[in-house]
């Protein structure tokens, strides 16, 4: 009974809230991105935010370590049903399965019981140039961690989970993964789930996103950091259950690992995975469109910034911090980075304390510097290829993808330009059109030779992809002694096929054969 009255009470004062941010005066008191002894919060992903075209549009809430609830295990999650969307459970250690309606502040307090949270060391200061490492790296096939919901015939599940197994493994084979990373996967249909709006052929075929970004201290400035990547560094502190969440679309014809020939049109699950996965993993940016795209309070804006903190759904603080990936992405034009754009952007503070999203954008534009600064980050990302690059500290300078007078959210930036397209960086491009009708060993069989010649060793997790994940943090695996362990063999593929493939085979020889000498 105390529990329910406190959770009465707490319901209704913030109905109270919410309506004096909606209909009363604009500053509210409370800031939660002011945690206790200064902690820094950790920025948890909104999973209603995934699934939408761009991975831009994911939205994070802040959340205080103290007020991180320590949540009991609960019975395993149910398959997906339009009335319950998959939420987080947030803990400090083993693995629970939860549902919630919500991941908001809101809900997240909601489940505190008798003040039971969580103790946190900050360790958000340390320098990440005294980084520790685990000795010992996990198996390519223990390194990932799949919970998989499934909302499909039990065949298509089936053999969707085990294309996933087989896509984390050509990941791990690259990466040293130290401590294995924990992916929250759905399969279902976007259409039938998320309604009318999903049920065209622009819906997004799926969206991976690290299901938490923590700060960390790079060379005395303050950048977020996926969670799978934090993960790999010893004692950090306070982790969401799961390291990055997924949601795919089983409204698209996809091709499984197993399956006899891959289709025309279809798509192979195993190139979408690995894609998705690797934006988890820190390939993604923090600007984007927020107040039109994100919040929805304008039309369009003509600037870029990086994502606000939006507090129960209500009202704002400041900006976030960027991304670790924006700190080496820079202009051609100047060789200005957009880390020093954002400098100049982070200038800008409200003077009104906790307002709406439009309050602060109507604030925000009517600044000098902070806004010019984010007008010509817009400007330089609308720009024709060649515009933006990955900068590494060996000086690789890697084209990302732009598009001329056009941002395209969720694509622009956190992509490798178009260049990449036909190369053994094939994975991380924008457009999959190319690809279709291609299993992943017959694109890696094609574009996975470098300019010698030479057949490249890490398989489809290409060269420039791989220098990006290294300036971001993580550490590059030796080459696997035998990449055919893990990608189909050409010269022994039409002995070992089922008798599908087989079959077809052998009428495309019977046709040739029809051709030449008939």
């Amino acid at each position: 009974m105390k529990t329910n009255y406190n959770r009465i009470i707490f319901l209704l004062s913030n109905l109270i809230i919410s309506a004096l941010a909606h209909n009363g005066p604009s500053f509210i008191q409370s800031d939660p991105t002011k945690c206790k002894d200064n902690k820094d919060p950790i920025y948890i992903l909104d999973e209603d935010s995934l699934g939408v075209i761009g991975h831009g549009n994911h939205n994070y809430i802040p959340v205080c370590p103290e007020n991180v609830p320590k949540i009991k295990p609960k019975a395993k999650r149910a398959p997906l049903y339009k009335e319950k969307i998959l939420r987080h459970d947030i803990h400090d250690g083993q693995r629970h399965n939860m549902e919630y309606d919500r991941a908001d502040i809101k809900k997240i307090i909601d489940i505190i019981e008798n003040g039971n949270l969580t103790s946190y060391t900050n360790k958000n200061s340390i320098d990440t140039g005294e980084f520790e490492f685990d000795d010992d790296d996990v198996s390519a096939s223990s390194a990932f961690k799949i919970d998989f919901y499934c909302q499909a015939t039990p065949n298509i599940c089936d053999r969707a989970k085990y294309s996933f197994e087989k896509a984390t493994q050509k990941i791990a084979i690259a990466l040293k993964i130290k401590t294995q990373i924990i992916v929250q996967a759905s399969l279902y249909s976007f259409c039938k789930i998320k309604g009318d709006s999903y049920c065209n052929s622009n819906s997004s075929i799926g969206s991976a996103a690290a299901s938490a970004y923590h700060i960390l201290n790079n060379n005395g400035t303050k950048l977020l950091y996926p969670q799978p990547l934090i993960k790999q560094i010893n004692d950090i502190g306070i982790y969401l259950a799961a390291d990055i969440t997924s949601d795919f679309n089983s409204d698209y014809s996809f091709y499984f690992s197993g399956d006899p020939i891959i289709e025309d049109g279809q798509i192979d699950f195993e190139y979408v995975v690995i894609h998705e996965l690797i934006h988890g993993l820190g390939f993604a940016t923090a600007f984007q469109k927020y107040f039109s795209l994100v919040a929805k309070v304008i039309d369009d804006q003509d600037f870029l910034s990086p994502g606000l903190s939006l507090i129960n759904n209500t009202y704002v603080s400041n900006w976030r911090s960027i991304q670790i990936f924006d700190k080496s992405v820079v202009s051609t034009a100047n060789d200005v980075s957009l880390n020093t754009y954002n400098n100049d952007i982070m200038k800008f503070v409200s003077t009104s304390g906790l307002v709406s999203p439009l309050e602060y954008h109507n604030e925000f534009i009517r600044s000098v510097g902070p806004y010019q600064a984010a007008k010509r980050v817009l400007e330089v990302a609308s720009n024709k290829t060649g515009s933006l690059v990955f900068q590494t500290s060996s000086g690789d300078r890697i084209n990302l993808y732009t598009k001329e007078n056009e941002f395209l959210q969720g694509t622009s930036i956190a992509h490798l330009s178009d260049e990449f397209k036909f190369s053994p960086d094939f994975i991380m491009i924008s457009d999959v059109s190319p690809l279709q009708g291609k299993t992943i060993s017959m694109m890696y069989e094609k574009y996975g030779i470098d300019e010698q010649g030479n057949r490249y060793k890490y398989g489809a997790i290409g060269p420039n992809v791989l220098k990006i994940l290294k300036e971001i943090g993580w550490e590059i695996a030796e080459p696997p002694e035998n990449i055919y362990n893990f990608y189909e063999n050409p010269i022994l593929t039409i002995y070992s096929a089922s008798d599908a493939r087989l079959k077809y085979i052998i009428n495309i020889m019977i046709t040739i054969f029809k051709i030449i000498f008939l």
